[in-house]
């Protein structure tokens, strides 16, 4: 009764411990939120109705300082870093919503996607399991620490809503670098949905990673294991997945060989480098500031566990304790110890199952964090990070720079387009005025633009662009028969179900082959570049990935079939040839959809140096209608390739602002490092 009348009238919802050894405590423990047995001489009833179970009374105060303590702990950040990871992923796909036209097209790729709750769960579990924030001899020393439970500081509105601004930066962090990077993926022809979505995810993995790291006290091998354990079965799940070809086709044959061309990019491995910097230092700002506008008691004790020696009853404690963990790990010598300790109970042949091991003891060799000054630990993040993002910015600016480009813009409607577009439509960062020109457009649609190279070309590719263009919207990644793709003879209901109506049928009733809104928007317009009076040889088979054209096929009957409408029956384009059909690799690269609402795809390559001055000529013939559509352009590039892709300073530039930022966050922390804090 009186546990009841505590639980109903004490306000501020109390919770309620009751301990008792006898069947007449049985009530009183079942009332209780927290029910605690003692096996004594009055039998085992308490026991058996309680959650936990002691030898004495004085175990309560390990039981509840410690374990309480450390379980109650564990679990606020298990729970919190969940809704973390879970809003954060949520986040980066709505961001995703307005550049995929508003059509719910979700950022990462289904089968990709299905990992995340195992690969993100995995490391937190560790750390639920086995942090410890400070040692459990200190944790009895210092009785005020188990404040954290009892004034539920771990798990509440104010934990709540910071771990929700958390999301909301890193999920901003994370979208904005892989953003900035774009451009660098459509130069290398990696530009897809499906390659941005992973490469997008591969971010999101270890950014994941890293705060569950970052979230722990403690790290034995366990912690880390379980890190390296969620990237090695990342890493395999590319290779079973997307690498294998039965597999692939079975799921999403899309993502054919997505990673190997996601690795190839440099600006990949730069990324995945920037991500877990910024990330942990943007975490170590942030707990800096906090813990020093409220001071942390847990940082209290153990700047001061050094200098004051534990109370001298948990010592005595301790020291009583350890014949009895000596007994049960079946030493002789300490059995009659340990049976004065506890008469009558112990011990017995049954208690060598107790688990007596390291692990179960937690007594692991681990690596704490977290207690050292933390004005010390930004300084030495903020200057780690400032050289390494420095460093790796000046190595993209310079690849991006000694990229020699001309851009024409030929087609550009007055009408504006929408704000999320626009950074899209612009010429890439870093396109000087002496790089840009503009052609108009006769009443044929045909223009011819001379280009003074401003800088040596060797070997240029030609790229077109045409934007706003949603190849990323759902029902468009959607509106394709993969199996008439690779040349297989396919039922009408199916190319009923994914190819509308008007890309299926022509208005003379033939049937469109290859049918759906990828293969019956194909980009028709042409280009040629003249040299003087000479045409320049254009190579064209070099613009799709080579997987992708090894598994598109014609059909047996391919150009016989009756009433059928074929790719060359619908593109007079040099591109696309009579005997190459779906194999065309502009038709190829053109069927792997843009990540971003604008396409900006490879042509072709043109063999041979051109010095600065050199005057080039490009023709234009635009086939391709755009009209009516609200800030529509197309341009073409003409550019050189090197290691990195061509010009994209966008990324560079964002690298060395980051790190400029981060030393000047070193340098504002370094008077707190020199007063001690």
């Amino acid at each position: 009764e009186m546990v009841a009348l505590v639980r109903e009238h004490v306000p501020g919802t109390p919770i309620t411990l009751a301990i008792g050894d006898g069947a007449n405590d049985v009530p009183m423990i079942q009332e209780a939120h927290v029910g605690v047995g003692i096996a004594g001489v009055e039998g085992r009833q308490a026991v058996n109705n309680s959650d936990f179970a002691i030898a004495q009374f004085r175990f309560l105060q390990r039981l509840l300082f410690d374990h309480g303590r450390s379980n109650y702990r564990r679990a606020s950040t298990y729970t919190l870093f969940t809704f973390w990871r879970n809003m954060v992923q949520v986040l980066m796909m709505v961001y995703y919503t307005p550049v995929s036209g508003f059509s719910g097209t979700a950022l990462f790729e289904d089968w990709i996607r299905l990992s995340f709750n195992f690969l993100c769960t995995l490391p937190i579990l560790a750390v639920g399991c086995m942090d410890e924030d400070v040692p459990k001899e200190v944790a009895l020393a210092k009785p005020h620490l188990y404040n954290y439970g009892r004034l539920n500081k771990d798990l509440n509105n104010d934990t709540t809503i910071a771990t929700v601004f958390s999301a909301v930066a890193h999920s901003l962090l994370l979208s904005g670098l892989a953003l900035l990077a774009f451009n660098s993926f459509d130069c290398k022809g990696a530009g897809d949905y499906y390659t941005f979505g992973t490469t997008a995810y591969t971010c999101l993995v270890i950014d994941v990673n890293m705060q569950a790291l970052f979230r722990g006290h403690t790290h034995n091998k366990f912690t880390i294991g379980s890190v390296v354990a969620s990237f090695l079965l990342y890493a395999f799940w590319l290779l079973f997945y997307p690498m294998n070809p039965l597999v692939v086709n079975l799921l999403a044959p899309n993502m054919y060989m997505v990673p190997e061309h996601m690795v190839k990019n440099g600006y990949f491995w730069l990324l995945i480098i920037a991500v877990p910097i910024l990330s942990i230092m943007m975490d170590a700002v942030v707990m800096f500031v906090s813990r020093t506008i409220y001071v942390d008691s847990v940082d209290e004790v153990m700047s001061e566990m050094t200098k004051v020696a534990p109370d001298t009853t948990q010592v005595k404690l301790l020291s009583e304790f350890s014949p009895i963990r000596s007994a049960l790990l079946d030493d002789s010598s300490d059995r009659e110890a340990a049976e004065r300790l506890l008469p009558g109970r112990f011990p017995l042949p049954a208690c060598t199952s107790v688990d007596m091991s390291p692990l179960g003891q937690r007594e692991l060799p681990t690596v704490r964090f977290g207690f050292k000054r933390r004005s010390v630990s930004v300084v030495f993040c903020g200057v780690l990070a400032a050289v390494v993002l420095c460093v790796m910015g000046g190595i993209a600016l310079h690849f991006s720079a000694a990229a020699s480009q001309v851009l024409v813009t030929y087609s550009k409607t007055e009408q504006a387009a929408n704000w999320w577009e626009t950074p899209w439509l612009a010429p890439g960062y870093g396109t000087t005025s002496e790089e840009s020109f503009e052609c108009t457009l006769s009443a044929a649609g045909s223009c011819e633009v001379p280009v003074k190279l401003p800088a040596n070309m060797t070997n240029p590719w030609i790229f077109y662009l045409v934007g706003p263009f949603y190849q990323s919207h759902s029902a468009y990644l959607r509106s394709e028969v993969v199996p008439e793709l690779h040349g297989k003879e396919v039922p009408e209901q199916l190319r009923e179900a994914l190819c509308v109506e008007s890309t299926r049928v022509t208005d003379d009733g033939e049937d469109i082959v290859p049918c759906g809104m990828k293969a019956t928007s194909l980009f028709n317009d042409t280009f040629a570049v003249r040299q003087g009076g000479s045409d320049l040889e254009i190579d064209y088979s070099v613009s799709a990935w080579r997987s992708d054209v090894s598994r598109y096929n014609n059909p047996e009957d391919y150009l016989q079939r009756s009433l059928t409408s074929w790719l060359p029956d619908r593109y007079q384009e040099p591109a696309v040839f009579e005997d190459l059909g779906v194999k065309s690799e502009h038709f190829v690269d053109w069927m792997r959809p843009s990540a971003l609402p604008r396409v900006w795809n490879r042509y072709g390559s043109i063999n041979g140096t051109f010095e600065k001055g050199t005057t080039l000529t490009i023709s234009i013939q635009s086939n391709y209608p755009v009209q009516g559509i609200p800030g529509s352009l197309k341009r073409v590039l003409l550019t050189e390739m090197n290691e990195m892709g061509g010009r994209h300073s966008g990324f560079g530039l964002g690298l060395i602002v980051s790190g400029v930022l981060c030393g000047l966050i070193a340098l504002a922390v370094i008077p707190f490092v020199l007063c001690g804090k």
